[in-house]
C-alpha cells in the first residue's frame, strides 16, 4: 500500500513490514504505559506496572526519525473490551502477557476486586492502549 520502504507499528507486539525498520518482531518492546492500566493497579504488578506517565507515542515517533523515517500516522487509540463473565477474563489474562505470573487461584481475590469495581450492563470492562504508526523511510 506504501511502498516497500514502510514501517508498521500497531500494538504491542510490534509488527514490522521489512527488514530497514528499526525495530524487529523479535525484540522485547516495553508495554504501551496505559494498557490495563486498570487492572495493573488492582494486582499491584503487570507489564509496564507505574509507566503510565511515560509517553511512548512521543519516543517512538522520535526513535523513528532519528533512524530516519517520516512519520505519515501517529495516534494513541483507546477503546474498552468486554468480557461477559470472571470465567471468561481469567482465561484471558491465562493466555497473555499482562501478568507473566498470572494465576487463577492466587489471583483470585484481586480478580474479584477488579471485577467489582469494573462490571457493567455490557460485562466487565477492560480498559485497552494501543499506538499505532505508520512510517516511512526517508529516501
Amino acid at each position: 500500500m506504501f511502498g516497500q520502504k514502510v514501517c508498521y507499528l500497531f500494538c504491542c507486539p510490534i509488527w514490522v513490514s521489512q527488514l530497514s525498520c528499526p525495530v524487529s518482531p523479535s525484540e522485547n518492546i516495553p508495554s504501551f504505559e496505559r494498557d490495563c492500566q486498570e487492572i495493573k493497579e488492582v494486582f499491584g504488578r503487570g507489564q509496564g506496572f507505574g509507566e503510565w506517565n511515560n509517553p511512548k507515542l512521543k519516543r517512538d515517533k522520535q526513535a523513528l526519525e532519528k533512524a530516519g523515517f517520516e512519520i505519515i500516522y501517529a495516534q494513541d487509540f483507546f477503546y474498552n473490551e468486554f468480557y461477559p463473565t470472571y470465567g471468561d477474563l481469567d482465561l484471558f489474562l491465562q493466555g497473555v502477557p499482562i501478568f507473566e505470573d498470572f494465576d487463577s487461584e492466587r489471583d483470585k481475590e484481586p480478580l474479584k476486586t477488579y471485577i467489582e469495581k469494573f462490571k457493567t450492563n455490557k460485562g466487565i470492562k477492560f480498559p485497552r492502549h494501543r499506538i499505532v504508526i505508520v512510517a516511512k523511510k526517508r529516501s
